[in-house]
């Protein structure tokens, strides 16, 4: 969650060259001078921003407010760090506190709206977006934000897409923008243009694996299932083993194209490896396994009795483990077998 914190602030901030010439001094300062906000605020917000030391940074803030009760800066960056610190009500009050003493700035309303988010207030969240639009119409991230909101709500994907438009005209580096406008498109079921915004990021930003798995995910909707293997493919090869969820992820893609091909030795393959990774926890991995299974059995039309058998128990198996992992339906697991096993195996609405 620290990202908005960068969007939405480092612009107004002075560089980070002046906040590092400061920071050696600024012991010495609040030793020499202990009555003078300034220099616990200017403290604090290095712990925030330099450091990340949520604690230190509101422990120096409230120093300040001690000293100066109408220190807007102050209120302005404790009510960040209470939230990157989870303490989303206080966070509130000394956002609406620093509105009582300034209500003219851009930061501000960025810090309201964002809480409004939190809160799932999405209209007046957009509200408060809108009035850093209009404090600050030239910010790019503003945009976005108010287009982050609209998103959210029922009926509002167009104004979204307007906003994220005019993000990029604002700023047509904006690599965020790129990837978050594909949201407001596919819910138009504008998949090519989601395709090429995703494509306009990964330009701009190759490394990140995100930016491929989502583009196998629109490709995979639009059918195109070897382009979406290949940008699966390229996420495997960027991600580092710590990733383990998305990796999992990932799989559990490449083995549901392989599916779709009618691969069913590939999806045997990958299903295994991602149950192999899950430690036999992922639902997906039973659910695309039984799907492949059901793949072989009806292929081979010729299989022994015993084979036979022994393929259909396993189909079963496959299914009800992944109902015992969190698998939501079991109605489409039925769906999926064939009736000659339903019948042969007397599969009904409690086999389940």
């Amino acid at each position: 969650m620290r990202s908005w914190i960068l969007f939405v602030y480092l612009g107004y901030l002075l560089s980070a060259l002046a906040i590092y010439a400061q920071s050696n001094r600024l012991d010495q300062l609040i030793a020499e001078h202990p009555d003078e906000a300034e220099y616990y605020f200017l403290r604090g917000r290095e712990y925030l921003l330099r450091d990340g030391n949520f604690v230190a940074a509101i422990t120096d803030f409230s120093s300040a407010i001690e000293r100066d009760g109408w220190y807007f800066e102050a209120y302005l960056f404790r009510a960040i760090a209470y939230f990157e610190s989870g303490e989303k009500l206080e966070a509130k009050k000394d956002a609406f506190k620093a509105r009582s003493i300034k209500e003219e700035d851009a930061r501000l309303n960025a810090i309201l709206g964002i809480i409004f988010m939190n809160e799932r207030n999405y209209y007046r969240a957009a509200d408060f977006f809108t009035r850093q639009i209009q404090l600050d119409p030239d910010n790019s991230q503003a945009y976005a934000n108010r287009a982050w909101a609209l998103l959210m709500i029922p009926g509002y994907s167009e104004m979204a897409l307007q906003d994220y438009t005019e993000a990029l005209n604002k700023d047509p580096q904006n690599i965020s923008v790129f990837y978050n406008q594909t949201e407001p498109l596919l819910l138009l079921e504008r998949y090519e243009e989601a395709e090429e915004s995703l494509s306009q990021a990964i330009h701009l930003q190759p490394s990140n694996s995100r930016f491929y798995f989502k583009r196998a995910l629109i490709r995979l909707r639009m059918q195109d299932y070897e382009r979406a293997l290949a940008d699966n493919l390229q996420v495997l090869r960027l991600m580092n083993e710590e990733e383990i969820p998305m990796i999992i992820a990932t799989l559990v893609n490449i083995t549901d194209i392989y599916l779709r091909l009618h691969k069913w030795d590939l999806a045997l393959y990958y299903s295994d490896i991602t149950l192999e990774l899950s430690l036999g926890e992922s639902y997906a991995a039973y659910v695309n396994r039984g799907l492949a299974l059901i793949g072989v059995w009806a292929s081979n039309p010729d299989l022994d009795e015993s084979h036979r058998e022994e393929l259909e128990n396993e189909i079963l198996q496959m299914f009800d483990l992944a109902l015992q992992k969190g698998f939501p339906s079991a109605i489409y697991l039925k769906r999926r077998i064939p009736d000659a096993i339903k019948n042969r195996h007397q599969v009904d609405d409690s086999s389940f």
